[in-house]
């Protein structure tokens, strides 16, 4: 594909990510206050139950993967397999989906003690409704994977984006109109189906191959199990920390709870969209100077830490940001659910962590050590799941984030600090010295100035944020670059030095 191409995919991957935050913070609060706060919970706790069944054992990444190998070597019958291959597993993957979300209605009643017969009723009834979509389209994950492989970025980032701009349409029509709850959920099925078949379209033009479902290929499924077997378990591991947290708090704090930590990790994936923005241009140079050895170690810390600062000027500055305005900002945001302020601001903190060395993880998956990925996930989960248990019931979100924080703490930074020093020979002490203890006292300087000139702002209303927000913007662009960019990181903000 061009360098253009390229370029155009990644332009409209990082609008889709601005446009997902900016829609995302306009449309929130008013879902909320229209469907109110416990059918909200209702809606987050279906979404995340789906989720957490819907797994697809790594089979998505693997399509793409094989189908490009075969096609590069011109192997027709390779691709046929594969394809063959993929969606019978994907078939055999919708029926336990399927029982697996049968099992959850009729039993959700004693699942989820603590919801009331009226939300028991209303988590049934959107369950149905929600899982019979994600049983229909369960068997067309594989066209993201075809689509990928025969380098159709730029139309699935535009059906990405697409998906987001009919469903948010279809929701203010929804509630605009009064359908509530139910509105909601039609206007997501609708918006994810009508993609999902224009992406069926697109992918049986872009290729005439079409699964043999007479063949039988153990080959094949060996070879596609082999590679995801360590994504899967990443995938089970990371479902195990955040998205049974809602199931959780169902079971054993109420609605409330749980409409108070999806509203957190809603916030926390912003933060997520955001660096997530960012690391996806690092790959093919940290695969480069992974593979080049020894030679390129010094330059794979060298870019570990101009990455890691650059991402805390920014994650840094938004966290600190938060802490400093966050209070003010969720009560104007989502009123009842301010609470939710202090269980996001104890999930931001290992994401922004992890987000700062996301180049020494990506060196170590292009090495071929994604198995040390998994057992950081393993180690989290492991430890994150019985805590939660422990402190939901007195804590309720605020418990289940602590767990969340720890058990990443552990697994995900302590853990995976050891494996970068052991397997990649980094050199994690100069990273946190040259990423965090540079900076972060000026950070807390700043913010802390940034607070006391912010209480001469009078009110608390959205003026007087926006005024909060400006002041500690300046305060802190201005204190970073007097007292913490090189000249080199100043060059970064010349126009220039971009092209």
């Amino acid at each position: 594909m061009s360098s253009g191409g390229l370029r155009n995919a990644a332009l409209l991957s990082y609008l889709t990510v601005g446009f997902g935050v900016v829609s995302g913070l306009l449309y929130t609060p008013w879902m909320i206050r229209t469907i109110g706060t416990n059918e909200y919970a209702v809606y987050s706790l279906v979404l995340s139950v789906v989720s957490l069944v819907a797994l697809d054992l790594g089979l998505g990444a693997a399509t793409s993967r094989f189908l490009t190998l075969y096609k590069a070597k011109g192997d027709i019958e390779g691709e046929q397999r594969l394809l063959t291959v993929v969606f019978k597993v994907f078939v055999l993957l919708t029926i336990i989906l399927a029982v697996g979300l049968t099992f959850l209605y009729f039993f959700s009643d004693k699942l989820y003690s603590s919801l009331d017969s009226d939300q028991i009723e209303q988590f049934q009834s959107v369950l149905a409704v929600f899982g019979l979509y994600s049983v229909v389209i369960f068997p067309l994950r594989p066209i993201d994977g075809i689509l990928l492989a025969n380098e159709k970025f730029v139309q699935l980032k535009s059906l990405d984006l697409l998906q987001k701009v009919l469903t948010l349409v279809f929701m203010v029509y929804a509630l605009w109109s009064g359908f509530g709850l139910f509105g909601v959920v039609a206007a997501n099925v609708a918006g994810g189906l009508l993609v999902t078949l224009v992406k069926l379209r697109a992918a049986l033009r872009a290729t005439s191959i079409r699964p043999d479902w007479r063949s039988n290929s153990f080959r094949d499924l060996r070879m596609v199990l082999g590679f995801s077997v360590w994504v899967t378990v990443i995938s089970i591991s990371q479902r195990l920390i955040i998205n049974v947290q809602p199931s959780i708090l169902a079971g054993l704090a109420g609605a409330h709870q749980v409409a108070l930590f999806s509203l957190a990790i809603t916030v926390e994936g912003y933060i997520f969209s955001i660096a997530s923005g960012i690391n996806g241009l690092l790959l093919p140079r940290v695969t480069r100077l992974t593979v080049a050895g020894e030679r390129s170690r010094d330059e794979l810390q060298a870019l570990l830490e101009r990455v890691g600062r650059l991402q805390f000027f920014l994650l840094g500055t938004i966290a600190s940001g938060f802490m400093l305005l966050g209070p003010q900002f969720m009560r104007l945001w989502v009123g009842p659910l301010a609470d939710s302020f202090m269980v996001a601001a104890i999930l931001i903190f290992p994401a922004v962590v992890t987000a700062t060395m996301h180049v020494a993880e990506t060196s170590l998956i292009a090495s071929g050590r994604i198995r040390n990925v998994a057992f950081a996930s393993l180690i989290a989960s492991g430890l994150s799941l019985p805590l939660s248990f422990f402190l939901v019931s007195s804590w309720g979100a605020l418990g289940a984030a602590c767990a969340v924080c720890f058990g990443n703490a552990v697994g995900r930074i302590s853990y995976m600090i050891y494996i970068y020093k052991k397997h990649l020979g980094l050199r994690m002490g100069s990273f946190f010295t040259s990423v965090y203890l540079k900076i972060v006292p000026w950070m807390i300087f700043a913010t802390f100035l940034s607070w006391l000139i912010g209480r001469l702002v009078v009110g608390e209303d959205w003026i007087s944020l926006l005024l909060r927000g400006v002041i500690f913007l300046v305060i802190v662009g201005i204190v970073l670059f007097k007292f913490v960019l090189s000249t080199t990181e100043r060059g970064y903000f010349r126009p220039r030095r971009w092209s």
